[in-house]
């Protein structure tokens, strides 16, 4: 091997020295290394993991958060047709007792009317019956004697056509 300039004893212990170096690098560097890559990869992948569990849980939550928005609103509108429908009825009801009322009221007016009216058809019949009763006291007074005019004063009075109580 001399020819071709390679040393036989330096070759060796280069080799040597280089398997040295092989395993201390092997044991030192290469291993803590490779422990060390592989727990950020775990780490960047169990973020990873964790980043899409939180999108997935934000995506759930999202949906939750709408539905219970629409469900909220169902409600609110189901509420504000039952309240529009209690106030149609009471607006109703209270039509109904206005109407009710004002029946009421005309008919205790015309009832007070018809009253008013009779009271004074009696009492115009009455002035009529005392006027009529005069006049023929103060025609007949000179020309019969008092019991014949008595009697035709009553006659004629009779005779007066009679006010009708409507």
């Amino acid at each position: 091997m001399e020819k071709l300039g390679i040393n036989g004893g330096l070759l060796l212990a280069q080799t040597i020295n280089f398997f040295i170096v092989l395993v201390v690098y092997l044991r030192y560097v290469h291993k803590p290394f490779l422990k060390k890559i592989r727990a950020e990869h775990e780490k960047q992948t169990q973020l990873e993991r964790l980043v899409r569990e939180a999108k997935e849980q934000e995506s759930v939550l999202q949906q939750k958060q709408e539905a219970m928005q629409q469900e909220t609103e169902q409600k609110l509108k189901k509420e504000y047709t039952a309240m529009k429908k209690e106030v149609d009825v009471a607006k109703r009801s209270i039509i109904k007792e206005a109407h009710e009322e004002a029946d009421r009221i005309r008919e205790h007016n015309m009832e007070m009317i018809e009253q008013e009216k009779n009271r004074m058809l009696v009492s115009v019949r009455s002035d009529v019956v005392r006027i009529a009763s005069l006049v023929l006291d103060k025609a007949l007074q000179g020309m019969v004697r008092r019991e014949l005019q008595e009697e035709v004063t009553k006659d004629i009075i009779k005779q007066l056509p009679r006010v009708k109580n409507e």
